[in-house]
């Protein structure tokens, strides 16, 4: 009964092993490329069936089986959502935003150095590994350090310098509010206020294009 079944849903003469022809040096040596050549002339209609259609299965099958399994991963596990640009900010003050309608150009600073913060403390790991990395690459790739020196530049200023800037106009902003009596003073206070948001609003633009032009750079 097994010899009838492997006679009908069988190649006839398929051998049970064989070379492969990249692995051989030998070109005179029978492989699994000659039969495959020999059985598509003598059986097209088997060789069809029994051959290439459940291999054909198989591959659409396992593929689906796979897409299946990175969809509900990309979509369930919040580690996995490359796909998502999580614009939220995890600091207080000026950057107090979690969800909500915000402007496009809130919604590009936010995106951009969100993304530079993802790239060295989670790809990176931390920002001291992030300078170990720099460090590493100092003899052999002079351009590269230039740009991964501006990356962290304006990492460094997003965590550190910025949030300064911030508190300064907090305070600017506390002082000319409570100030309500002496209509002089009040105007020079929102001159300072005045002036150091548009010094923080271009820290931001002149940033936001180093990261851009550098952004090459930013790969593991």
């Amino acid at each position: 009964m097994k010899n009838i079944i492997k006679k009908l849903f069988t190649v006839p003469g398929k051998p049970n092993a064989l070379p492969i022809r990249f692995l051989t040096d030998d070109n005179n040596v029978y492989t699994w490329e000659d039969w495959q050549m020999e059985a598509k002339k003598k059986y097209p209609i088997r060789y069809f069936l029994f051959e290439e259609l459940p291999f054909l299965f198989r591959a659409s099958f396992t593929l689906k089986i796979k897409e299946a399994i990175r969809f509900i991963k990309s979509h369930l596990i919040p580690s996995k959502r490359y796909h998502y640009l999580d614009l939220r900010q995890n600091r207080k003050g000026l950057d107090y935003y979690q969800y909500g309608w915000i402007d496009a150009d809130t919604k590009l600073l936010y995106a951009c150095f969100n993304i530079l913060v993802d790239f060295i403390e989670k790809e990176h790991g931390s920002e001291e590994k992030f300078n170990e990395h720099i460090k590493a690459q100092e003899c052999d790739f002079p351009e590269a350090i230039v740009n991964l020196r501006i990356i962290q530049k304006a990492y460094h200023w997003w965590k550190v310098e910025r949030p300064e800037k911030q508190k300064q106009i907090e305070e600017a902003r506390d002082d000319w509010y409570n100030d309500r009596k002496n209509a002089g003073t009040r105007n020079r206070k929102m001159d300072v206020l005045n002036k150091l948001e548009e010094e923080l609003k271009q820290e931001e633009t002149n940033h936001m294009i180093n990261v851009i032009k550098a952004r090459h750079h930013m790969w593991t």
